[in-house]
Order: structure tokens, then C-alpha cells, then sequence
């Protein structure tokens, strides 16, 4: 078959789980999306548009970060870049790195590791 992507030979893919993980944050924006737009139909006063700049720099960077990990988990679907026939420590140090600067940020976001109360 011409022109077909061949096989994954990393055990960890599954299309169905992608899919899902993809349908669950395109469900979550439009959730987020709405009750945005709902937050601010229903208020009219001063403090408002002080809310109304937050919010919109909150969906910004939001939005921001949804981008990038949008663009990390595509990376990471394509098992970032490597091939499994060519894998080199350099490969593995690589990915080690990624995995200590995404911790930081999950420790920062779930109150874990240095960050725990």
C-alpha cells in the first residue's frame, strides 16, 4: 500500500486513547468557551470590564498553553522525532530534560513535590 504510514513499533501508541484525549479537550474548550461568553452577557457595571480585561488575558494564555501542548502531545505522537532503530542516550538525556521541566510545571499546578503545602 503506497503512501500508508507504517505500523507503530513503540508499544505505547493507541489511536483510540488519542482520539479520546483529543475529543475530551475539544469538549472542555467549548465548555470554557460558553461559560465564558455567559459570565459576560450577564454583567453591565464598571467592575465588569475590569473582570471582562482578566478574563480575556486569562483565555489568552490559556489559550497560549493549550497551543503548546497541542504541539508537545503531537511531538510526542510522533515519539519526538526518534527513531526507534536509532535511539542514542543523547535521545533518552533529551527526553529526560523534557520530563524535568514538564514536572516543575505539573508540581506547580497540582501542588506536588516543592510546591506541596
Amino acid at each position: 500500500m503506497e503512501g500508508a504510514k507504517p505500523p507503530c513499533r513503540f508499544s505505547t501508541c493507541n489511536p483510540v486513547i488519542k482520539m479520546l484525549r483529543r475529543k475530551q479537550c475539544d469538549d472542555l474548550l467549548v465548555g470554557l468557551a460558553r461559560a465564558a461568553i455567559e459570565a459576560l452577557m450577564r454583567s453591565p457595571t464598571p467592575e465588569i470590564d475590569m473582570r471582562r480585561n482578566a478574563l480575556d488575558a486569562y483565555i489568552a494564555r490559556k489559550t497560549e498553553i493549550d497551543t503548546m501542548l497541542a504541539r508537545l502531545a503531537a511531538l510526542s505522537d510522533d515519539h519526538f522525532g526518534a527513531d526507534p532503530e536509532a535511539i542514542t542516550w543523547a535521545d533518552v538525556g533529551t527526553l529526560a530534560h523534557y520530563a524535568e521541566l514538564l514536572k516543575r510545571i505539573t508540581d506547580s499546578a497540582f501542588k506536588e513535590g516543592e510546591h506541596a503545602a
